[in-house]
């Protein structure tokens, strides 16, 4: 928000400015967000953007917002189990098990750890595992080229996700006893390629996987 204002733009925080909106809860598509100052910040699904703007924060410093918040707001607690649940299947009131101060120490420094490295390989694409460049044929035999140089065949699983904002291909290397992910979102290649990819990922079949087709957007 300051860095809009900055260059000159009215970007509302959780209301709509002449240049555009900003919104946490519109990570997900809900129908009614608990904290909004209008009715444009109610919920994302008649909204189309021209630019899409995502913050990334500081993991550090979010722990503590996150966990503040889940203290001591609990309409944001409330509305990030439901998508949390929804989306992952886990849910939070689940997950509180009482901890000694060390415990939390280290639990909360295991999860900044793993996100941190997670952002770095899939996000960044940096780390000698992180796969720069991917070839898919019309069998869903797929070969990714890693930033170490190495290159891995494998196939395409109908676990993958096949949206037009996103697409999560899960895959599992040749030999490889578990399947791995990667993410794709639009900006990662041109329109034309991303979207013959998405046709090819639902409708092609795979020659060691005949199961139900990727899941549609």
């Amino acid at each position: 928000m300051r860095v809009c204002g900055q260059l000159g733009l009215d970007v509302g925080h959780e209301r709509l400015g002449a240049d555009g909106i900003s919104s946490w809860m519109f990570a997900v598509d809900a129908e009614d967000n608990p904290y909004a100052a209008d009715p444009v910040a109610r919920t994302r699904r008649a909204l189309a953007w021209k630019h899409l703007v995502m913050p990334v924060r500081d993991l550090a410093s979010a722990a503590g917002s996150v966990m503040r918040d889940s203290e001591h707001a609990p309409p944001s607690y409330a509305f990030r189990r439901e998508h949390i649940l929804r989306h992952t299947g886990l849910d939070l009131d689940r997950l509180a098990t009482p901890l000694e101060a060390w415990q939390q120490v280290a639990c909360v420094a295991g999860a900044l750890g793993w996100a941190a490295a997670a952002f770095r390989r899939h996000a960044l694409l940096r780390g000698a595992g992180a796969v720069t460049e991917l070839r898919l044929a019309a069998d869903l035999v797929l070969v990714a080229h890693r930033a170490d140089g190495a290159l891995v065949a494998g196939h395409v699983r109908s676990s993958t996700y096949v949206g037009a904002s996103l697409t999560s291909i899960v895959w599992r290397p040749d030999g490889a006893w578990r399947s791995r992910a990667i993410l794709i979102v639009p900006d990662m290649l041109p329109a034309d390629d991303f979207r013959r990819l998405r046709v090819m990922l639902r409708y092609a079949r795979s020659a060691v996987e005949q199961g139900a087709p990727a899941s549609h957007a």
